[in-house]
């Protein structure tokens, strides 16, 4: 489905607010933005308001049109406000029936910025300029794969005990398994309630780069490895900026629903890892209610979405893609 840019509104200038801090959200916005950069604001007639720490991915939009929260910038026009998240704009009512656990998060974006589902073609994620990156310090070995660790909600984290399974089963065939991600605070859906995450600690013959790359670092390693392992985090869809094979899994969010798009094709050599059939899964993607903290369980069969998440198929993955021997 694909929405005319004819049947929008068009201002003489837009300011685009990207007040949003999850890396994943961030990151599902590039298509949408690149799209009005490239096709729409051709006279360049527009502004994209972001936190800092993300301006390295938008390397497509000119400093010129950015400024930061808490900066203070002059505009030479009175743009029309665009927000990402925080309000719905006028010309996009049909937004407020919309929600990003119920459908792609790049319609999504494209939907909340653009008031557009973006034209086939346009739906993939920039790959990033890493040339420039230097990870000479890491001091990282021939063959290595990057295994996410770190937790961000408690239905979205691998097992410690599959992080090990997965690990050494790699060090057995010569590959160097590295932890890569940042040790967090974990907040519920509503703010309620905060405990704090820690990644496995590196045994032998494993490398820790948990807290240890700043963002487009991480891009590089992850882009060097043989592949990416994690669960749906937001270095999934960083890793997707890159033609690195990915295997995540998936629990509270149905994968089509966050497959990231390369090459033109959705899910371009990444392979979901999902709860069996009859297995509780995908509650924030098919539940319509409110007030419920997806961030916890549900389900009187306490965090049964995360059984599949094993070395087992993980490892099954990798060979799949040939990295690995299943023994």
């Amino acid at each position: 489905m694909t929405a005319s840019i004819k049947n929008v509104t068009r201002h003489k200038s837009h300011c685009f607010i990207l007040n949003v801090e999850a890396l994943g959200d961030v990151i599902s916005t590039l298509p949408a933005m690149k799209y009005a950069a490239e096709k729409i604001f051709t006279d360049g007639r527009y502004y994209i308001m972001m936190h800092k720490q993300h301006r390295e991915l938008f390397s497509f939009i000119p400093e010129k049109n950015v400024f930061y929260f808490g900066k203070e910038k002059h505009l030479t026009d009175l743009p029309v406000i665009v927000y990402m998240y925080d309000a719905i704009p006028e010309n996009v009512p049909l937004s407020a029936f919309l929600s990003p656990l119920h459908m792609s998060l790049t319609d999504y974006s494209s939907v909340k910025l653009l008031g557009m589902l973006l034209p086939d073609g346009n739906r993939d994620y920039p790959k990033l300029e890493l040339d420039s990156v230097d990870v000479g310090k890491f001091n990282l070995p021939k063959r290595y794969v990057c295994i996410l660790p770190t937790i961000l909600h408690k239905n979205r984290g691998l097992p410690k005990k599959e992080v090990y399974r997965i690990s050494y089963h790699l060090i057995k065939h010569g590959i160097t398994p590295v932890f890569l991600g940042k040790n967090t605070t974990i907040t519920d859906t509503f703010n309620r309630a905060s405990y704090s995450s820690s990644s496995p600690e590196a045994k032998e013959g494993m490398i820790d780069l948990i807290d240890k790359t700043s963002l487009m670092e991480a891009a590089k390693v992850m882009a060097g490895a043989e592949c990416v392992v994690g669960l749906d985090t937001g270095l999934i869809h960083l890793a997707a900026c890159t033609d690195v094979k990915i295997i995540c899994g998936y629990t509270t969010v149905e994968p089509s629903l966050r497959l990231p798009s390369r090459h033109g094709e959705l899910g371009w050599n990444i392979t979901p890892i999902t709860p069996k059939p009859k297995q509780c899964k995908f509650c924030a993607s098919s539940w319509f209610v409110d007030d419920v903290n997806f961030n916890e369980c549900n389900n009187s069969k306490q965090f049964e979405c995360l059984e599949e998440m094993s070395a087992d198929n993980f490892i099954e993955a990798m060979a799949a893609f040939g990295i690995v021997e299943t023994k």
